[in-house]
């Protein structure tokens, strides 16, 4: 009966046993493995900046092998929200491999999220479109904000706005020329391919083995 009850005890731990393997590697050695994968849905044009944050946080907090963030719905965010997303991804363990995947058309400080990734996926016909850093220290930013694009909802005009955005610009400019792309309507996969950001498949795929090998 001791035996018995010994094996089934040992059953139902193999479960308990194997995810702790998985997130923490083997007890003799207490080598992590990072095997584990995360995605993080972004409903642009729903969730609140507060909940964003939150969200890629709490992804990072297990340490992942790869945190995908799926962005979805044309919509904006704060661009000081962008500023903080940016210090937290970039401080992000070195280890993790960082993946966008766009699903809508983007806008402003949403691209610096893109750029800023070791890989990215993207629909086929999004676009995106970025405020000229110029206007926004016009005297009638306000106005010009009520005469933006209508094809997505206004960023917001509150006076941080501009010297926030100035400095996600600044951090854009680090991987493409905005000044180039400043109040156009622009193919977003054909603008990351003028900056060799966005690979065939082939050379993505040669890039995530090299990226695991890193890992072992």
């Amino acid at each position: 009966m001791d035996i018995l009850k010994g094996l089934v005890s040992t059953i139902l731990l193999i479960p308990f046993l194997k995810e702790i393997k998985k997130r923490f590697g083997s007890p003799k050695t207490g080598k992590k493995t990072f095997n584990n994968k995360i995605k993080v849905l972004l409903n642009i044009a729903r969730d609140s900046d507060e909940y964003i944050i939150h969200k890629i946080e709490e992804a990072l907090e297990s340490k992942p092998r790869e945190i995908e963030i799926i962005i979805q719905h044309r919509g904006s965010i704060e661009q000081d929200t962008v500023l903080i997303l940016w210090e937290i991804l970039i401080n992000r363990d070195k280890r993790t491999h960082l993946k966008v995947n766009v699903r809508s058309s983007i806008t402003d400080g949403v691209l610096l999220l893109v750029l800023m990734a070791d890989s990215r996926v993207i629909r086929p016909h999004c676009h995106v479109m970025l405020e000229d850093p110029k206007l926004v220290t016009e005297p009638d930013f306000e106005r010009h904000e009520s005469e933006r694009f209508s094809f997505y909802p206004s960023s917001s005009s509150k006076d941080s706005f501009g010297h926030d955005y100035l400095k996600v610009v600044e951090l854009m400019n680090q991987y493409i020329e905005v000044s180039n792309i400043c109040g156009k309507r622009y193919d977003l996969k054909e603008l990351l391919k003028e900056y060799f950001l966005f690979p065939t498949v082939e050379e993505e795929e040669r890039y995530i083995q090299l990226f695991e090998k890193k890992l072992t």
